[in-house]
């Protein structure tokens, strides 16, 4: 959605061509107060550009076809006219790619201009959101977006950020990793009341960058007039607009807008402007000359910024677009499945393999080719779910491949160690990705061989079928664990030298609780024949089976006074009233804003007061299901101001787990959505009176977010109270709250009642892409309506003390990164292959950081080097002193981001110790 912007002449007013519809932030402050005419002089930096959104109101392969001529017709324009000097082709590296797959005999003359200095690109590989993908997918952007570009020339060392819809607070940091000291952004931030649109961005830590927001947004010098007294008028105009909330004398004016083509009468047109400006000087430049300029000026102390600390999500006219946090939700699970799979298991078991065996060969691109399908994913556009159906349906195609590449990464490489351990017989090789020791719960399918694979009518032997079995710990004491399920069936034998084959097998699947599972690492459990079920004594809902009760031991799930089920702390601190309540209101907004209808109809319901039945019952683990049917309107009435009279009928299945000593409950919701234009939520009453914030996971940080404006807030509209969390949200008070891990769910909202509920928003269904009288003309998305069956999970851990004394990151993490087990043993004596020495020890570590305030983020290979990355960083805002274990480890460095060393630790017995600044993200790399 957008509001045409107004280029101010002295002759007429031109109308900005209308991006078709996306909202660009607003400012209606920046017109109401003019400067007088600096007779001093400015600069006016003129930057040509384009704003490259890769796909959003039209596919990919058709905005491919746009870039390919935008950049035929600026090749031809540059070689042509000396005096068109420069072009920024919006600083992300994969355009260069799009383009040249189309046009590769054009990489010699792409290339000259770039190491010319004339064409600037960098230092991002996408322009990704950066609140909707996580931290460490932010620093590969950089990363791989830096070796993309300097295969042409030089980066870009600009933190260029023109519309993502607002900026992590951790970005100043991110920056200075890569050697960036400045920030170039255009939305989350107005510079208003007072404030100068150039200022000090500070992180959590106290990195620090020069940042200047766009003002009057990356239009605001589209289309320069060639006359030389419009042009001149023009450029006295937007110079005092610009002064008037600049504290520099250098002034960026932005030539271009998405999509947009170079100007081709740029140069004449600005060299006719100069003839007639007396005091200023306007030129044609890059974002790289602009910083400098700026630079200079805060050193001399002409340009004094103030400074602001944290994430730049500040919402006055709706600039930062809060519904896509919610929009098409089932990208945003995709998504997470997606980055756990690479960042926590693919990459991280690789290198431990490489640990494990000396002649493992690191899947360097393998792995590259993943990161880089799934940034395809990452714009803003792409991401928010803010684009046409083609668009997102194309972008589960891309999940859909990384999930199947990084799967059989993890599979090879955990299998690889598995196979090297020093066990006979069948057994569970049990991995923990995360650099804490842990005791949770490990889902498990067993196959115990009841024959030789074959290509035809495999054999299947009595004799050697398990009635039960057992699972036994190293030193053989036996483990509970509650069965799930066991049959007879076919599993599929892939050997490379061999055509296909199945074999008959014994399937177990069970869950136990691993104990003590070493950090980055593994424990092994054997696996031996019993001839019945072992007794594990009485059943986690054995006191009141009928009425679904369970204990896990520092948690009961029971039916409250209402037929709810709730959850209570045995201390009876924290109470929980509902599992799952569920709200509904009607949306008639669009993809990229929640907009409730003036006649709403608000449905509360509860999911946990269905037809319930018991799906496991065991000593370790029990599981109920609720059903249930949520009867909605069917869609927005009519006029579009209220709900339809009409309903349908939503199935609703509710799933509650609980584990034996694990302090969490896992709840699973499957909705199977018939209902239009209406917005679905958890309501999830914390019991924290009087909290007057909550806190959320981040990029990097956990965020404290206010629950109420501060007293100087402008008499705008109010912003929107939808927030973004990484992972979980935590509302606490007088010594207890309750913290939700999620698992793919990215938006919260706390309400401002007595009980503190927190809302967890589960679908938001609207029918168009952008909507609004502005808008000439609606692009309907019937795909953004969501029908159809969805998946939803999260935890509730209620716990005594705030969220850090809870570790409450440290709960979401053992949530969502579970202890994964691999089965080895003589499954197929059949093959060929030389088998592998056993010589690895039954438990063992190979990563570990002794203080699990320090949060992993990446373990992977060096990207010019043979060096083991290892990425952490400080959730607290205390310095912590910690020792950083690898296995085998030599040599190990400090490192910025960009992965420069910067300096040596001295390591002993393989760990080196490390002071780590409150908020500090840490960079080592190892030499084993």
């Amino acid at each position: 959605m957008c509001v045409p912007s107004l280029r101010l002449t002295s002759r007429t007013v031109y109308p900005t061509p209308c991006l078709p519809f996306r909202r660009v932030p607003q400012s209606p402050g920046h017109t109401e107060h003019r400067s007088p005419f600096n007779t001093m002089g400015y600069t006016l930096h003129v930057v040509s550009h384009t704003h490259w959104d890769r796909e959003w109101y039209q596919p990919f392969e058709l905005f491919r076809l746009r870039l390919v001529d935008l950049i035929d017709r600026l090749l031809d324009l540059m070689e042509s006219d000396p005096g068109f000097r420069y072009f920024n082709l919006d600083g992300q590296g994969i355009v260069l790619e799009d383009y040249l797959k189309i046009r590769p005999e054009n990489e010699e003359r792409l290339r000259r201009l770039i190491q010319e200095g004339r064409i600037t690109i960098g230092p991002w590989y996408v322009l990704n959101d950066e609140f909707l993908v996580s931290g460490e997918a932010t620093v590969r952007s950089l990363l791989i977006g830096h070796r993309v570009v300097e295969r042409f020339g030089p980066v870009m060392k600009v933190g260029y950020l023109p519309d993502q819809f607002g900026n992590i607070g951790q970005m100043p940091q991110i920056l200075r990793g890569f050697g960036i000291d400045n920030c170039i952004f255009g939305r989350g931030w107005q510079a208003v009341d007072g404030r100068k649109m150039e200022f000090e961005w500070v992180s959590p830590d106290g990195s620090n960058v020069l940042a200047s927001l766009m003002a009057f947004w990356y239009n605001n010098a589209q289309d320069i007039p060639e006359d030389a007294e419009a042009g001149a008028q023009w450029a006295r105009e937007i110079r005092e607009r610009m002064a008037a909330i600049s504290g520099s004398r250098h002034l960026l004016l932005m030539n271009g807008v998405d999509h947009l083509e170079a100007q081709y009468n740029l140069s004449r047109a600005l060299a006719s402007i100069n003839e007639s400006l007396k005091e200023d000087v306007i030129e044609h430049s890059t974002l790289p000359r602009y910083v400098q300029a700026l630079r200079e000026e805060a050193q001399s102390g002409d340009l004094k910024p103030e400074q602001f600390r944290g994430e730049l999500r500040e919402d006055r006219w709706g600039s930062i677009l809060a519904g896509t946090l919610s929009s098409r939700v089932y990208l945003k699970q995709a998504n997470e499945r997606c980055q756990r799979l690479l960042e926590k298991f693919a990459e991280p078991a690789s290198v431990w393999a490489s640990l494990a065996d000396d002649s493992w060969k690191y899947p360097s691109g393998e792995l590259e080719y993943a990161w880089k399908l799934l940034m395809e994913n990452h714009p803003h556009d792409s991401i928010c779910g803010c684009s046409l159906d083609e668009v997102h349906d194309e972008m589960m195609t891309r999940f859909a491949k990384v999930e199947q590449l990084g799967e059989a990464l993890r599979e090879r490489a955990l299998r690889h160690i598995a196979e090297r351990v020093a066990v006979d017989g069948l057994a569970l090789v049990v991995f923990n990705p995360l650099t804490w020791q842990r005791t949770d719960v490990v889902r498990a399918t067993i196959d115990v061989p009841l024959g030789e694979p074959a290509r035809m009518a495999p054999a299947a032997h009595a004799a050697l079928d398990w009635p039960a079995l057992e699972i036994l710990d190293v030193d053989g004491a036996t483990v509970p664990y509650t069965l799930i399920s066991s049959e007879k069936t076919a599993r599929s034998v892939h050997h490379p030298e061999k055509l296909p084959m199945a074999q008959w097998v014994r399937r177990f699947e069970v869950e136990f609780i691993a104990s003590d599972v070493p950090p980055m690492g593994y424990r092994v459990y054997r696996l031996r024949k019993a001839e019945r079920m072992p007794d594990f004594g009485p059943a986690m809902n054995a006191r009141d089976r009928a009425s679904l009760f369970a204990e896990t031991g520092s948690l009961d799930v029971c039916p409250g006074a209402s037929p709810a089920l709730t959850l209570m702390s045995d201390d009876s601190v924290v109470f929980v009233p509902s599992l799952a309540a569920l709200e509904d209101v009607g949306d008639v907004g669009d993809e990229y804003n929640y907009r409730r209808p003036d006649r709403d109809v608000r449905i509360l319901a509860d999911a946990s007061a269905g037809q319930r039945r018991w799906l496991v019952e065991g000593a370790v683990s029990c599981a109920a299901e609720v059903r249930s049917a949520l009867r909605l309107p069917e869609s927005a009435s009519a006029d579009g101001r209220g709900r339809s009279e009409r309903t349908v009928d939503c199935p609703v299945s509710l799933t509650v787990r609980a584990y034996r000593g694990v302090p969490r409950v896992e709840v699973e919701l499957q909705i199977e959505n018939h209902a239009r234009d209406h917005r679905l939520r958890a309501l999830l009453s914390s019991g924290a009176e009087g909290a007057e914030a909550s806190v959320a996971g981040g990029a990097f940080e956990a965020v404290r977010r206010p629950l109420h404006l501060p007293a100087d807030w402008p008499a705008t509209p109010p912003p929107s109270p939808f927030h973004p969390m990484d992972g979980w949200v935590d509302v606490s008070n007088t010594g207890k709250g309750l913290a939700v891990l999620v698992d793919g769910l990215r938006e919260y909202e706390l309400y401002d009642d007595e009980e503190r509920t927190l809302g967890i928003t589960l679908l938001r269904c609207v029918g168009v892409l952008s909507g609004g009288e502005e808008i000439p003309h609606v692009q309907h998305t019937p795909g953004a309506q969501c029908q159809g069956k969805h998946t939803f999970r999260y935890a509730l851990y209620p716990h005594t003390g705030d969220w850090l004394q809870a570790k409450v990151w440290r709960h979401a993490l053992d949530y969502q990164t579970r202890l994964t087990a691999v089965q080895v043993g003589d499954l197929d004596r059949s093959r060929s292959i030389e088998r592998p020495l056993r010589t690895l020890p039954m438990v063992h570590s190979f990563v570990s950081i002794s203080d699990d305030r320090l949060v992993p983020s990446a373990l992977k290979r060096e990207e010019k080097g043979d060096g083991l990355v290892l990425r952490f960083y400080n959730i607290t805002q205390e310095e912590i002193g910690a020792r950083v274990t690898l296995a085998g480890a030599k040599r190990a460095w400090r490192s910025n981001l960009a992965e420069e060393r910067l300096e040596e630790l001295t390591v002993t017995d393989g760990g080196a110790q490390c002071t780590v600044r409150g908020a500090e993200i840490v960079t080592l790399i190892f030499e084993v």
